[in-house]
């Protein structure tokens, strides 16, 4: 069988549209962002929330916490996720960078700011809007499970065209054609030939019988 090029053609072209309504709605929103820095933030510090962490990890984490925040200011949870940690280096006698402690500043006066203009979202909220870590986490891959059904469209329809009843009575009509072609040809071939064979050379005159 050959090659069904304009099918490959068409899911590689789909998967690309897939691919990019992926990018667009999840990879480059910052609500996806601040999950990846929210769950990388959650691996550093352990399960333990830090209690017993190094050092570099608990600041690696709380690094990634403030990112998160600064992401999604409005979040509640977060603010309460660095604070907790920001007691847990005094628990320890970890001292935090200058840097790290005017990043927090920051992201508490922004979240101090929205919460006085508006209410700040709760874990709840949160999930009720679909900006949950676990439901960001799982958008790309449902995405992509959701556009299966147009691939097996695309399947479909390719089908229908290259072995549907129209695409066989069209390629009928077309070996009919060229079957007519190929005939016209070769009755021009013989009539040229008979008419070659009925003309003489002029000059030359028949042989004379003995």
């Amino acid at each position: 069988m050959p090659v069904p090029w304009g099918l490959f053609i068409a899911l590689g072209v789909y998967a690309l549209m897939v691919l990019g309504y992926v990018w667009g709605t999840y990879w480059r929103s910052p609500e996806y962002q601040a999950m990846e820095h929210y769950q990388r933030a959650l691996h550093l510090i352990g399960r333990d929330e830090g209690l017993s962490c190094t050092e570099q990890q608990l600041l690696d984490g709380y690094t990634e916490m403030l990112e998160a925040a600064r992401l999604m200011p409005g979040v509640r949870p977060l603010h309460e996720k660095i604070e907790h940690l920001r007691w847990r280096f005094d628990e320890r006698h970890f001292k935090l960078s200058h840097d790290l402690v005017m990043r927090a500043e920051a992201v508490s006066s922004l979240y101090e700011r929205m919460r006085q203009e508006r209410e700040p979202m709760l874990v709840s909220g949160v999930r009720d809007r679909g900006w949950a870590p676990d439901q960001l986490a799982e958008g790309p891959g449902q995405a992509v499970l959701w556009s299966l059904p147009g691939a097996g469209i695309i399947i479909v329809l390719w089908a229908v065209w290259r072995f549907g009843p129209m695409r066989r009575k069209s390629e009928e009509h077309e070996k009919e054609l060229q079957q007519l072609e190929t005939d016209v040809e070769q009755l021009a071939g013989h009539r040229q030939s008979a008419r070659t064979g009925s003309q003489r050379p002029s000059g030359v005159r028949p042989k004379p019988k003995s």
